[in-house]
């Protein structure tokens, strides 16, 4: 989910960021095309660095829950006297 969101910001912002840069420089119809390219290229850029994220988060609740499970069993636990 995190991918897409990613991809999708980062390809926006590098489209409009190229065709701003273009209209400035007064070469609007060559910056469509660059824009075009680094939109896609952003985009996969994106996409990895938010599945990247994504697993990396879900990874670090599993592992937290996992813990907390844990200690909450132990807790529960009746204690054996000798």
């Amino acid at each position: 989910m995190m991918g897409r969101d990613f991809a999708g910001i980062l390809g926006l912002v590098a489209f409009s960021t190229t065709v701003l840069r273009g209209a400035i420089a007064g070469a609007a119809d060559d910056a469509l095309l660059t824009a075009t390219i680094q939109m896609f290229a952003f985009a996969a850029i994106g996409w990895i660095v938010g599945s990247i994220a994504s697993s990396t988060i879900e990874q670090s609740v599993r592992a937290r829950f996992a813990a907390e499970l844990k200690a909450a069993e132990e807790a529960a636990k009746p204690e054996v006297k000798k």
